[in-house]
């Protein structure tokens, strides 16, 4: 009798695990079409590359003609142009594995480059039956970005609350550890794409900012042009009056207003000053709130504790 009690109390738990399991599938499903429906309609972005999370959770897209990246899930979405990224982390329970910076400047400081591995590298991921038998909660994507009113946005791979049956850490050698390991490539793949957008921005920024700017080149056609006038009014060739009238015209179409490109994105604002020192920090440090001006050196840069605090050394 003993046994028999034992043997239902088992069957039991299985019909309830398996209907448990069924009401989270039809959940999942129902999430999944809801994001793609609200993906597919956001305003001028088609997608040429896309990343769907665990069971549907979220969707990741890029399109590389806007130059745009996209983030959808419940009631959360993100659409952001790719001169805006900072930097991107992987984090698995708050620890970063990777983390990729731009090269850009930021307040005149440069901001590291590849940390951690760099792109294509996980660092501390899985490796050994240690790293098996822990438990793991979160696999995260930080994106940092040049926005005062909206720095970061985090993107959850892998959440054991909501993506697993139990709703609790699990094991990666678990039998819903597959789960795990699906968000961490998925996070490895989001990582390894905005590490090669923020190289491709950092690349076309350098070259812009090499490029001889053209009113240069305006002023010395100018030159040449005057040069050659003054010439002919000395061989006589030209009249005071013929000359002065020549160089008034030449000198009236040289000289232009500046066209400001139309757009319709919003007013982004960067903190810059001309020593190179965020504004941020340089109030902070001037109220004598030194720890504050490291963790916002640390905020706007990406960059670790040490680095940041060496930097605020340096300069107050």
């Amino acid at each position: 009798m003993f046994w028999t009690g034992i043997i239902i109390i088992f069957v039991l738990a299985i019909i309830a695990g398996i209907m448990q399991g069924n009401a989270k599938s039809k959940e999942f499903k129902k999430q999944g079409e809801e994001n793609l429906q609200k993906f597919n309609s956001l305003p001028d972005f088609n997608a040429t590359k896309r990343i769907k999370g665990v069971n549907d959770t979220y969707i990741f897209g890029v399109d590389e003609n806007s130059k745009k990246i996209a983030f959808v899930k419940k009631f959360h979405k993100e659409i952001v142009p790719f001169d805006q990224i900072i930097s991107v982390e992987i984090l698995e329970d708050n620890t970063i594995l990777q983390q990729k910076s731009s090269l850009r400047a930021i307040g005149g400081a440069v901001v590291g480059g590849a940390i951690a591995g760099g792109a294509g590298a996980i660092v501390g991921g899985l490796s050994g039956d240690s790293k098996q038998n822990k438990k793991v909660s979160k696999v995260q994507i930080k994106i940092k970005l040049r926005d005062i009113n909206h720095p970061s946005f985090t993107i959850n791979c892998f959440d054991s609350k909501t993506m697993t049956v139990g709703g609790k850490p699990i094991k990666p050698s678990s039998i819903e550890g597959h789960l795990y390991k699906q968000g961490l490539k998925d996070a490895q793949r989001i990582a390894d794409t905005i590490s090669a957008i923020i190289d491709i921005t950092d690349k076309n920024t350098k070259s812009i900012t090499q490029t001889p700017p053209q009113s240069a080149k305006v002023i010395g056609s100018v030159a040449d042009e005057l040069s050659k006038l003054a010439d002919l009014k000395n061989k006589g060739i030209l009249t005071d009056e013929e000359f002065a009238a020549q160089k008034k015209a030449l000198l009236g179409t040289s000289i232009q207003e500046p066209s400001v490109p139309e757009t319709n994105e919003p007013l982004r604002l960067e903190t810059v000053v001309d020593d190179g020192v965020p504004q941020e920090v340089r109030e902070a440090l001037e109220n004598g709130e030194k720890i504050t001006a490291v963790k916002l050196y640390m905020e706007l840069t990406g960059c670790g504790l040490a680095e940041a605090k060496n930097y605020i050394d340096s300069i107050s």
